[in-house]
């Protein structure tokens, strides 16, 4: 299960709306909170199905060469945030609870 952590927008200075570290998920305030939890729980999902050290390796490898936009991690966490974009709240409700908890 993960935790979800919401900051303000400063502590992202260089962009971005959410991180992830293993099963940590950092959001900003500012953000779409059901794409963001969707979209970095999709990438929770991929760090525990790879491997605690497999995973950044393999995703910085991603993001040399194919670059953030076609980095094939982000475009199945994009879809998963997109598919979350359109669940009712109960459906969402449920969603955040077997992701994350009551967080």
């Amino acid at each position: 299960m993960a935790k979800i952590i919401t900051v303000p927008k400063w502590c992202f200075p260089f962009g971005g709306y959410g991180l992830t570290l293993w099963k940590l998920i950092i959001i900003r305030e500012d953000g779409d909170r059901d794409y963001l939890i969707a979209h970095e729980a999709k990438h929770v999902e991929q760090w525990t199905e790879i491997g605690f050290f497999k995973f950044p390796f393999y995703y910085i490898l991603e993001l040399i060469e194919n670059g953030y936009t076609n980095n094939h991690y982000e475009i199945e966490a994009r879809e998963a945030g997109d598919k979350a974009v359109t669940f009712t709240p109960e459906q969402m409700k449920r969603f955040r609870e077997a992701c994350c908890g009551d967080n």
